[in-house]
């Protein structure tokens, strides 16, 4: 085994190679570690040898000098109990406030989605009159006395009002509806944003968003509707289809959260949700969305070529 001495950008998400082992070397365990931490990270074949990267300079300057201090150190990560590889852990990486820095500089687009969220939420808090939120529903309304009269979407387009198509994603109706899919949001988002990169990624969530809200709208006609939960639903189909096709790609995701999701939308779909919680569930947005995700995690276009991924 060989460590390049300098620090190499794998593409503009910042990738950097930490270390180059032999063809032959096991590095499951190893990977195995660094999912548990929640390090992102790309094993590569380039020219007969294995090489190691991982997302964050910070990060891998740490495990280079874990490294060079240590060159038979990942072999321990094969059989090593728990325990052990929790406190080495503990020695190795970054502390906590270090790597929440690191994960809103490595994941901007989920973060800031996230954040968009939360803003959607505080103004349908404070904006009593929905003077403001009725500029990003997917038609425009009035409230007359206790009646809403709502505009189609065909009129507000035909306006040029064509952001209708994406704003209601960031509206959220309550605190449970924005922490739920917050963090739903950053569990599938951190998984797929460093693997396609930023416009990619990009691309995915505005196409996914667009397909659950014109499902949603052409389902039930004129009504007030909002949330991530339609993009949720699509990234979790994008990974579904991504591990089911192409395996070792993403982060996995465990068997379980993908059968807990689609237990969830079942359970949504047949009104049973709809006891504990008020308000209606935007069914026909989890679908659409769930089908788009995994239309286009199944899609090979996605995949980066071989030059892309050793010149990025």
């Amino acid at each position: 085994m060989s460590i390049k001495n300098r620090v190499e950008i794998k593409n503009s998400m910042d990738w950097f190679q930490v270390a180059e082992f032999s063809g032959s070397e096991d590095l499951s365990g190893l990977s195995r570690f660094l999912h548990q931490q929640e390090i992102p990270h790309r094993v590569t074949e380039e020219g007969g040898a294995l090489c190691l990267w991982v997302l964050g300079e910070a990060i891998a300057y740490k495990l280079k000098q874990q490294f060079l201090q240590d060159p038979q150190w990942h072999r321990q990560f094969n059989q090593s109990h728990p325990q052990v590889q929790e406190n080495i852990a503990a020695d190795t990486l970054a502390s906590g406030s270090l790597a929440l820095g690191l994960n809103v500089v490595n994941f901007p687009i989920t973060c800031c989605l996230i954040f968009l969220g939360a803003l959607g939420a505080l103004l349908i808090e404070f904006d009593q009159g929905y003077q403001w939120v009725s500029l990003l529903t997917a038609q425009h309304f009035v409230i007359v006395g206790e009646r809403v009269g709502f505009y189609s979407l065909e009129a507000a387009l035909a306006d040029g009002q064509v952001w209708r198509l994406w704003t209601p994603m960031f509206l959220h109706f309550g605190l449970f509806h924005i922490l739920f899919n917050g963090l739903w949001m950053w569990e599938f988002g951190r998984r797929i944003e460093p693997v396609l990169g930023g416009w990619r990624y990009l691309l995915v969530v505005m196409l996914i968003s667009l397909l659950s809200n014109l499902a949603q709208y052409i389902w039930q006609g004129p009504s007030l509707f909002g949330g991530l939960s339609g993009v949720l639903y699509g990234l979790l189909g994008y990974i579904w289809m991504r591990q089911r096709f192409y395996p070792g790609q993403l982060v996995p995701l465990p068997p379980a959260i993908i059968g807990f999701m689609l237990v969830w939308l079942v359970l949504c779909m047949t009104g049973a949700v709809g006891f504990f919680i008020d308000g209606q569930i935007a069914n026909a947005a989890h679908l659409g969305g769930l089908l788009s995700g995994m239309l286009l995690g199944f899609a090979p276009i996605w995949l980066k070529s071989p030059e892309e991924r050793n010149n990025a």
